[in-house]
């Protein structure tokens, strides 16, 4: 659980660097949510100071997430790459690759497909495959809660 003294006091110093109004209250309790979620104190704390240093505007929620963990994107390129460098190297064994990236390649026709692969082209597809398959499982993990039945209200004309 996040501490919720450290992610005032942050969330208090990344107001004043921004040059942003104070948050509502309904506000931080959403970002308090959604944060304790997906990063420890630890994290947060981390994220909230990549964000002062580097970023230009006011971070969403996800940012604080892909500041210490990657965004999807990245991670799933730097697996391309470690996977790349296992068949070059012949090696059966995918030690280093996370359980996203196992299922990703699986989605992609397994190692079978990245060995086999007889153009740059067919390469190509396994890749896009793998990387599409690695952004949607990671993005599904992040994604935000679905809406209760009671919530969703439907408007008809």
């Amino acid at each position: 659980m996040l501490d919720d003294v450290v992610f005032a006091a942050e969330m208090t110093l990344l107001e004043d660097r921004f040059s942003r109004r104070p948050l509502t209250t309904e506000t931080k309790v959403r970002y308090y949510e959604f944060l304790s979620q997906h990063l420890t104190t630890e994290e947060f704390q981390v994220a909230a100071r990549v964000i002062f240093d580097r970023d230009q505007f006011w971070p969403s929620p996800q940012r604080f997430v892909d500041a210490v963990h990657g965004n999807a994107k990245q991670l799933a390129n730097a697996e391309w790459v470690t996977l790349l460098e296992h068949m070059r190297d012949g090696a059966r064994d995918l030690t280093g690759i996370s359980a996203t990236g196992h299922a990703a390649l699986r989605v992609a026709g397994g190692f079978k497909a990245l060995l086999h692969a007889e153009s740059d082209f067919a390469l190509n597809q396994v890749r896009n495959a793998f990387l599409d398959a690695y952004e949607a499982a990671r993005e599904s993990k992040s994604a935000a809660p679905v809406l209760p039945e009671a919530a969703a209200l439907v408007v008809s004309k």
